[in-house]
């Protein structure tokens, strides 16, 4: 008869090795992709955390536990549906992701994987995850110039406002889109929005954009083309691909603001990344803003060739606060959130209260780590 009991029984190491490991695994491949708590993050009816609150609305649906509407936001009623969906579950048949994400009390790596079979959010998706929140403007959003020009920006569609006039940001993004897609949402405006795109003749341009803005109709037709090509994923990565990698917009202010960190290549992290891209986003970053950040830095690395991340963060965003005449508050409340958990108490009194009164979460919240390096234009390892 096998002694059960006797813990030097070779079966019972190796089970308890594979309850380790298992374990181990489970802890490892389980990190929190986002931990909103009770805070109201906008999260967008339309991307990646829709899809999530979908499934999450059908699940609570098939045990008999209300849906919410989705409405481009997480909240506490969704934390709360969330926790409460997991926790009923426990009683007849939790799967060891749905486990591990009430454990934490987050959104896992594993649950999301289980859950919708999408590919996991990446360090793009969850650092532009926080400056949208920020941000507030959804993909069905399209504004109209009350009092068009030939320079002004005629009209304005999405999250960071991409313009038709001025700098033809818009046509750039829906350059991206196959034609195809554009067809189907815009119709029998298809033709002018192909002009509109294609065209260098600015006075063209003008002149079409006239004559729909004079028409209701044709308004409203591109108004319901450009919310149509929201609600898609072709649109709205072609809105983000465009926004952080075009010389004409958010991407070229985040490589400016790269090349003033010394070390940005070799010791860049997550935080560091989605930190450029929140302030490229909210400022246009000018010469004066770059030789006050530099200017800022220089001396965090005549001390050191590798300060403390946040510091470096702290000092750049402290220049932008100084190289503004408004919103400094809001400024200042958005910089806390890429430095508050390694700050700890070293932060000012108007800097917390900046924080609180702005969005108190921390960049962690969404999975980002200054653990982790990441450098968006060709990764170098840190040397040991």
């Amino acid at each position: 008869m096998m002694n059960v009991g006797n813990p030097s029984n070779p079966l019972i190491k190796i089970c308890i090795f594979v309850i380790i490991l298992f374990n181990y695994c489970i802890n490892v491949h389980s990190q929190c992709l986002l931990k909103f708590n009770d805070r109201t993050i906008n999260i967008s009816k339309y991307r990646k955390i829709a899809i999530f609150q979908e499934i999450l609305n059908k699940k609570r649906i098939n045990i008999d536990l209300a849906p919410l509407k989705i409405e481009g936001a997480w909240d506490r009623r969704w934390q709360k549906n969330y926790l409460e969906y997991l926790e009923k579950v426990t009683k007849f048949g939790i799967t060891d992701a749905e486990m591990e994400a009430l454990k934490n009390q987050c959104i896992t790596e594993a649950i999301w994987d289980q859950w919708t079979g999408e590919p996991t959010l990446t360090i793009q998706d969850r650092a532009y995850l926080i400056s949208y929140s920020l941000e507030g403007h959804d993909y069905d959003r399209v504004l109209w110039d009350k009092k068009p020009s030939k320079n002004s920006f005629w009209l304005m569609w999405g999250p960071f406002q991409a313009t038709f006039g001025g700098v033809n940001k818009l046509g750039g993004i829906l350059k991206l889109i196959d034609p195809s897609v554009l067809k189907d949402c815009f119709g029998q405006e298809f033709a002018s929005i192909q002009t509109m795109i294609n065209s260098d003749d600015k006075a063209k341009q003008y002149q079409i954009f006239q004559s729909v803005r004079n028409s209701s109709a044709r308004k409203n037709a591109w108004t319901a083309g450009l919310q149509c090509i929201g609600t898609t994923f072709e649109g709205q990565d072609a809105f983000l691909n465009y926004a952080l990698e075009s010389k004409f917009w958010i991407g070229n202010g985040i490589r400016k603001l790269y090349n003033l960190i010394p070390d940005a290549k070799s010791h860049g992290t997550e935080i560091d990344y989605a930190f450029l891209m929140d302030i490229a986003i909210q400022l246009v970053i000018d010469d004066r803003k770059l030789t006050l950040a530099k200017k800022a830095i220089q001396p965090l690395f005549a001390s050191n060739p590798h300060p403390p991340r946040w510091m470096i963060r702290k000092a750049i965003g402290d220049a932008m606060i100084r190289s503004i005449s408004r919103s400094k508050s809001d400024r200042m409340g958005r910089n806390v959130i890429y430095y508050r958990e390694a700050a700890g108490n070293k932060l000012s009194a108007q800097e917390l209260k900046a924080w609180q009164m702005r969005s108190p979460f921390y960049a962690e919240n969404f999975g980002l780590s200054d653990e982790k390096l990441y450098y968006p234009y060709g990764n170098t390892k840190a040397p040991n």
